[in-house]
């Protein structure tokens, strides 16, 4: 059984259970709209809508617990708790293995295409960046899109953050000067 409620997490439940197996964020702080199951190759994908994402999961997804760099290549492999070992190629990293040189023909292909990257209008801020200054509650807002452990500054809203992230950063220091300052004042007042 699955809940999702409105501030963004589906919890999936036993019935037998009070507690949830599975706790899912969709990280945008709004409301899940929708929640289904979709089998697909034998496991049961969760499928979770809120008003401006779609997501497909692996409820069963087991958490990593070791990876190997092939040498001297873009290869990698994640071993978790699962039947089946993950395997990337990270062309970035380096080339494909000789024993898989076909990934090097496909990753010039791809780099033929002349595609923008999406990410070109972005710039990625942490969460620590965001909860410094208190601005985490623009997530999910125009300025701001959630994206993996953080969130995504859109390029043309980027001096508007700045100066709001300036302006929080110095009404934060004028606060601590002040509780300094009557703190110093109690020091020296004190009977």
């Amino acid at each position: 059984m699955g809940v999702g409620i409105s501030t963004g997490q589906i919890l999936l439940y036993d019935i037998r259970s009070d507690k949830p197996f599975t706790v899912k964020d969709h990280q945008y702080g709004k409301e899940i709209k929708k929640l289904d199951s979709h089998p697909y190759q034998g496991h049961d994908l969760v499928t979770s809508m809120q008003s401006r994402v779609l997501r497909y999961w692996d409820k069963d997804m087991a958490d990593f617990n070791d990876f190997c760099l092939v040498p001297d290549t873009g290869m990698m492999f994640l071993a978790n708790k699962d039947k089946k070992m993950l395997t990337y190629y990270i062309p970035s990293l380096g080339p494909a293995p000789s024993w898989c040189s076909f990934l090097d023909n496909l990753t010039e292909e791809l780099e033929e295409t002349n595609v923008t990257s999406v990410y070109d209008d972005f710039r990625f801020v942490t969460a620590k960046d965001l909860d410094e200054p208190g601005l985490s509650h623009l997530t999910g807002s125009e300025m701001l899109c959630a994206y993996g452990s953080g969130s995504c500054v859109f390029k043309r809203h980027e001096a508007r953050y700045t100066a709001v992230k300036a302006a929080k950063g110095l009404k934060r220091e004028a606060r601590e000067a002040t509780e300094l300052k009557r703190d110093e004042q109690d020091i020296f007042n004190a009977p």
